[in-house]
């Protein structure tokens, strides 16, 4: 029941909302800061070269 909740909460947003999300965060001056401080929350045990690659791919 879970997924079909969580696949329901995914279809809230427009594409368009979607993509002005996208650019909103595109444009935060502190955007690598806050990404490598949401990685270390989320992967608090994961390496540095984990960061650095997820970084990479972003």
């Amino acid at each position: 029941m879970q997924q079909s909740q969580d696949t329901n909460t995914q279809k809230q947003f427009s594409r368009e909302q979607r993509w002005e999300i996208v650019r909103n965060l595109l444009q935060r001056s502190n955007l690598s800061s806050e990404a490598k401080q949401a990685f270390h929350q989320a992967y608090s045990n994961a390496p540095e070269e984990m960061l650095i690659r997820f970084l990479v791919m972003a």
